[in-house]
């Protein structure tokens, strides 16, 4: 069907119910997409938290040429793309470099917060009502009539399923060359600096945080 819009679109052009050719579509898409400046989409606020997204794509010419595939190498072509998400967040994100925690045998990995610490104690409370716990003639009893559907139904009665959050803003900005070395890499990461505004300490702060995670 995509491939019939300009077969369309030149139909409906010749039998006068459009006043516009498929050329002058071209001509307005090219046009706006010149004009266009997706950095002004980008949000400064500090409750806001990007995640920027560097990823190199590859681009095939949709069909061979006379139809034959052994006879040509259909072109290619690469591009890097930079994409930015922006979470609104309930409080103020600070960009200052966080504290060096020292690893050791006794640090842990993971931590917990109050959320987490609810839903757990929402696993208990549930699996406790569940075995409904009696103490008869000095004889502890419980419940044994459930089973894993049973407790996975009374759990997920009392969450809240979905995301916690809004939606975040997917913004397509400017694409780089292809990552095809170290310099090139570099030089797409220094044009986040220029969309965010963000000065060399806080950049270079940034960017070696993110290489050492990567690392």
């Amino acid at each position: 069907m995509p491939r019939l819009l300009g077969s369309f679109r030149q139909l409906l052009n010749i039998c006068h119910i459009t006043s516009h050719t498929d050329r002058y579509e071209r001509k307005l898409a090219k046009d706006q997409m010149e004009k266009s400046d997706p950095t002004k989409r980008l949000i400064r606020s500090n409750n806001i938290w990007k995640l920027a997204i560097i990823d190199n794509i590859d681009f095939k010419e949709k069909g061979f040429k006379f139809g034959n595939i052994y006879d040509v190498t259909r072109d290619n072509s690469h591009a890097t793309l930079r994409m930015v998400f922006q979470v609104h967040l309930p409080f103020d994100v600070k960009n200052s470099p966080e504290p060096v925690v020292e690893l050791t045998t006794e640090t842990p990995l993971f931590g917990t917060n109050e959320n987490i610490n609810d839903i757990l104690m929402r696993f208990q409370q549930t699996i406790d009502e569940l075995l409904g716990f009696e103490k008869i003639n000095g004889e502890l009893t419980y419940k044994k009539d459930f089973d894993a559907d049973t407790i996975k139904c009374a759990i997920l009665s009392k969450l809240n399923p979905g995301c916690l959050g809004p939606s975040p803003d997917v913004i397509i900005l400017e694409p780089g060359a292809n990552l095809n070395s170290d310099e090139e890499i570099l030089r797409v990461a220094k044009m986040y600096k220029g969309d965010f505004s963000m000065d060399n300490i806080l950049f270079w702060t940034l960017l070696q945080m993110k290489l050492f995670i990567a690392g």
